[in-house]
């Protein structure tokens, strides 16, 4: 009846740990930032995904808002989806017409 925990349980924790907590962070920084890119009435574009991969490569995070007019004729979940696909990136959060996407850096 002791407390040990079996090894197999403790390591498979401890990888998982420092990654949700990363991801935690991220999160909490996509709040506090403000929008970088937005997105207006041509929608997505080569030049607006270029401009995205580049601030991707700079900053690892970019926050994007959608402008109304576009919002209205496209799903905003289309426009992230596209934005995604193209910079090869993950979605951090989701807030309305704003958007926060991250892509790790080949170093890490």
């Amino acid at each position: 009846m002791s407390n040990v925990r079996s090894p197999k349980k403790v390591s498979s924790n401890k990888r998982e740990r420092p990654q949700k907590k990363a991801w935690r962070r991220l999160v909490e920084r996509s709040g506090t930032m403000k929008p970088t890119i937005w997105i207006g009435k041509n929608g997505v574009t080569k030049t607006l995904i270029e401009q995205v991969v580049a601030q991707l490569k700079a900053n690892k995070i970019v926050k994007l808002k959608v402008q109304r007019p576009i919002a209205e004729s496209e799903s905003i979940q289309d426009i992230v989806n596209k934005i995604l696909k193209a910079s090869n990136s993950s979605l951090v959060n989701i807030r309305g017409r704003t958007f926060t996407i991250y892509k790790q850096s080949q170093d890490d």
